[in-house]
Order: structure tokens, then sequence, then C-alpha cells
């Protein structure tokens, strides 16, 4: 395993970087690189085309280390991450069209909405959070590891942290996404278990 001297994660997501950064520590231990710097970075050129979250964190990773390659980067690794809601009652939606459910351009509080307005008043709202961490290291190494929260849609808003799809998001004792603090949410939550289960894969 190479030398790793930056961990570029590929998002302009700042609220994904942020939640990510305490996760990372000990990922970057596990690769024995715990003073390298954590750099957020969006391939520039990355469509999401992909019918699965594994797929479209690969796209991501990988379009981001060829960028890197071209300007003869070196000692680095790329971590992609690909997540979002799948929800019973809508057959998996928004999935991995969760960030563009309400448009390519619109906020989380649009993509909340038309959540909302879809499931209306029905009682089944079971829903899941998915994601997939796809991590490449310089030298051609590649490591995955997926992770999952299962859940419920609450019929409003609940809470002011979190991003995302978090404050319509319940957990099973009842409080939302956005209600938890964030240590125990990262422990929760399906990035927290990606980012556990890829730390066990590259020791």
């Amino acid at each position: 395993m190479s030398r790793i001297r930056t961990l570029y994660v590929a998002t302009s997501n700042a609220g994904k970087v942020r939640e990510m950064a305490p996760l990372a520590r000990p990922l970057l231990e596990a690769l024995r690189a715990a003073d390298a710097r954590l750099v957020a970075r969006a391939a520039r050129e990355a469509e999401e085309t992909g019918e699965t979250f594994a797929a479209n964190a690969w796209i991501k990773a990988e379009a981001l280390a060829s960028e890197l390659r071209a300007e003869g980067e070196a000692d680095y690794a790329v971590l992609a991450d690909d997540s979002g809601l799948s929800v019973e009652a809508l057959g998996g939606r928004p999935g991995v069209h969760s960030a563009r459910y309400a448009g390519p351009n619109a906020s989380a509080e649009a993509h909340v909405q038309k959540l909302l307005a879809e499931l209306g008043e029905r009682d089944e709202r079971s829903a899941r959070f998915v994601c997939h961490l796809a991590l490449l290291l310089a030298d051609g190494l590649r490591f995955e590891a997926s992770g999952e929260c299962e859940g419920a849609i609450s019929k409003s808003r609940h809470g002011d942290g979190g991003f995302g799809y978090d404050p319509v998001f319940r957990l099973v004792d009842g409080r939302t996404m956005a209600e938890i603090p964030a240590e125990e949410k990262n422990l929760v939550s399906h990035r927290g278990r990606a980012f556990a289960a890829l730390a066990k894969k590259v020791r």
C-alpha cells in the first residue's frame, strides 16, 4: 500500500464533508495515514448514470482519480460516497436519484417536500438510508463497503441538525436523524456503518 498524504473526498456537498471528517479518522489510521489531509473535491466530469449506489460511487471515484493522475498527483487516495433514501411505498424511490429528486438544482427542502407530497397520508412509510463507499488508492488498490439504516418517513419535519432528508427520517426510537447528536448519528447512520466496514477491510 502506497503512502497517502491526501485523502480526496469526491464531493462538493458541504454537509457530507462535515459529517465525513470524524468518520474518516479510523479509516486513515487503518491506511497508516493518520496525518493525511482531508480535501473535498468533486470530479469535473462524473455523470452519475449508474443504476446502483455502488456504480455511482465508483464513477465518481474513478473520474476524480483520473483527473489527479493527469495533474501529476501522487501519494493520494480518493474516497467517493453515493448514498440516498429508499422508501418502500414508493418502490425504492428516490434511491440513486435522492440528490436530484425534485430536479438537478433543487434545494434540500424541495426534495423533502416532494417526498412528503408523494407519500401523503399513507400509513406505510418504512424507509432506509443506504450508503456505498468506494476507495481508490494511487497505486490501484480498490476497496468498497456499504451501510444501511432502517427507519420511516415522518409526516412533518423535526429537528434542526443533519442535512438532506434527515429531518423527516425517523429512527426506530421515534427521533429523526436531525434530532440526535452528531456523535450518536455517526454510530447509527448508514454512512457511519459504511465507514466502519470500510476501515475493517483496509486493515
